[in-house]
């Protein structure tokens, strides 16, 4: 399946995507291409293991406690954040020094 295949979601009634302008930076043309097309960009091999580490613990543990808040409302749900699909939370950066430091992160 590819992207321009599916469909919006319902409430997505006034959203068009916009391809990027070309500008100097982190990314080829052909990286801004393929983000434009598929909607992500991967960069192989720019962090290593361990600096991914502290940062997947600290944002998981933010998911976590969202998700615990998420299923204390009713139906688990509060706007569009919903316990077990889409967790919206007070932003990581905020909360949390390692995720911090890794946003800050030149590349």
């Amino acid at each position: 399946m590819e992207v321009a295949d599916l469909a919006p979601h319902p409430w997505n009634t006034s959203f068009t995507w916009k391809e990027s302008r070309a500008r100097s930076g982190q990314l080829s043309a052909e990286q801004v291409e393929a983000f434009d097309r598929d909607g992500f960009v991967v960069l192989p091999a720019v962090f290593s293991a361990a600096e991914l580490a502290p940062v997947i613990e600290a944002l998981d543990a933010h998911e976590a406690e969202s998700d615990a808040f998420l299923k204390m409302m009713d139906g688990d749900r509060l706007s569009i954040a919903e316990s077990g699909a889409i967790v919206f939370g007070i932003h990581p950066l905020v909360k949390y020094p390692t995720a911090k430091a890794f946003a800050a992160h030149p590349v």
